[in-house]
């Protein structure tokens, strides 16, 4: 297989015999990398098909002709650098954050392949629906109590693996949800949002649509669905949830010192984190507008002023931040609070892709991440080694304060378009977008703020 040019576009032509797992990566004027990515060609009679996955727009891949159900959807991914960063609050001296995001520290971290943005339902159902047909999922009934004392029986409702240790992976056919069930395909209730991430998927959900999508591109699986709790293989290139470690790498952009993915503000940067966020710049609730009520909230075309319990929520498509974002703000939010700690930057539209070109790494959606949350993880030493993978199973534990601890969870970030609990109004606090913030949740929880994004390990 010999390339025939080695610029932005690049071309393949192949007469081998038989199948052959090839790497590939393309320079900008001999020196400087700009993809990298790996594909498989396979013999099918008189022509070669290919099959194989672009981190990077600009380039291209031609063959005489495809025989094989290679996915419709296709998952636009960016090479994050390999090295050392900086991992936790910086801001801890202005009382920003936690005790849990302490103390700063050196994490190395191997490079790899991020999606730009977070799973689509697109991609999600495409997937799930192919590893149906593989007969890799299976749906189950769900008892539920009724009134007077009765059980009434649900079916179909609840997803788990055939494979290994079975798990939830979602739930379907329900009024607040927006996957449903039906003649043996999953479909989405609301077709126009296709685009829009996927949410009301488990931890193991996430986990299992790496699997998933590994196997329908041809990629060695990094998930093991085996363990009780399901592990992952680093040394894989197939579809994994990042590690903490890896998500913060991405969320930072290449930049150090800044509260949210995007520059500090120009004037107020080295205050604290309600200078440097509004609502222009992510989806998210904000406390300030809050005080006039989610009616009078900054709302997007998505935005539902009504409630925050039922599909369409409040999510935008991926990406929508691009400097062409919308968002109208009320007349009547007069409370002036809403004035508060604005920064010299505020209000203005641009494109919030992060230094490395990632959409909506603060707000849209929460994203799982693959490790498990412990009771001081950052001050180990375990967690300045080399790609690190979080706490061991033996020490996860709560990272809550005694009053709002539960079961042990895995780790999520990014914050989203609502808080994952609304206790006080000071729940819808920015705070949650920030770089640093970490977050658990228990691996079962299925929640309209959380989904995820798919990383891959260099090949």
């Amino acid at each position: 297989m010999e390339p025939l040019r080695t610029l932005q576009v690049v071309e393949w032509t192949s007469d081998l015999p038989g199948t052959t797992l090839y790497e590939v990566q393309a320079t900008e004027l001999g020196s400087t990398l700009i993809w990298r990515t790996v594909g498989t060609a396979l013999p099918t009679g008189e022509v070669m098909s290919a099959r194989v996955n672009f981190p990077y727009p600009a380039a291209a891949f031609r063959v005489a002709a495809t025989t094989s159900s290679f996915p419709q959807t296709r998952h636009v991914m960016v090479w994050i650098p390999g090295g050392e960063f900086l991992m936790g609050n910086g801001f801890a001296h202005l009382n920003e954050g936690w005790a849990r995001e302490s103390p700063v520290h050196t994490v190395p971290v191997s490079g790899f392949l991020m999606d730009r943005f977070e799973v689509t339902y697109a991609q999600f159902l495409e997937a799930y629906n192919w590893a149906a047909e593989q007969g890799w999922v299976t749906l189950i009934a769900v008892a539920e109590a009724g009134e007077g004392g009765t059980t009434n029986i649900i079916p179909d409702v609840r997803v788990l693996n055939t494979e290994g240790a079975q798990r939830r992976l979602l739930d379907v056919n329900r009024p607040w949800l927006d996957i449903g069930y039906t003649n043996g395909m999953f479909y989405l209730g609301d077709s126009t949002r296709s685009n829009h991430p996927v949410a009301d998927v488990t931890w193991f959900g996430a986990m299992a649509y790496g699997n998933f999508r590994s196997e329908m591109e041809g990629l060695p699986r990094a998930v093991d669905f085996g363990p009780t709790n399901w592990t992952m293989v680093l040394t894989n290139s197939g579809y994994r949830l990042p590690t903490e470690a890896e998500w913060e790498k991405a969320a930072r952009g290449g930049l150090e010192g800044t509260h949210f993915p995007w520059p500090n503000d120009s004037v107020q940067g080295t205050n604290d984190y309600l200078w440097n966020i509004d609502p222009v710049r992510a989806n998210y609730l904000d406390a300030r507008f809050m005080q006039d009520g989610l009616e009078n909230h900054p709302a997007h075309p998505w935005f539902n002023r009504t409630t925050l319990a039922t599909p369409p929520f409040g999510i935008t498509p991926v990406g929508y931040y691009d400097g062409r974002q919308n968002i109208q703000f009320s007349a009547q939010s007069t409370n002036e609070l809403i004035y508060w700690r604005r920064g010299a930057d505020w209000g203005q539209v641009a494109d919030m892709a992060n230094g490395y070109g990632l959409y909506d790494m603060a707000g849209n959606v929460y994203e799982w991440c693959y490790d498990w949350a412990g009771t001081n993880w950052y001050g180990k030493p375990e967690a300045s080694l080399p790609d690190p993978m979080g706490e061991s199973i033996e020490n996860r534990n709560q990272i809550f304060p005694p009053e709002h601890q539960g079961a042990p969870g895995r780790i999520v970030r990014g914050g989203g378009w609502r808080p994952l609990l609304v206790l006080f109004e000071s729940a819808f606090d920015p705070s949650f977008l920030r770089c640093a913030y970490r977050e658990m949740q228990e691996p079962l929880l299925a929640h309209q703020a959380i989904g995820f994004r798919c990383v891959r390990s260099a090949p």
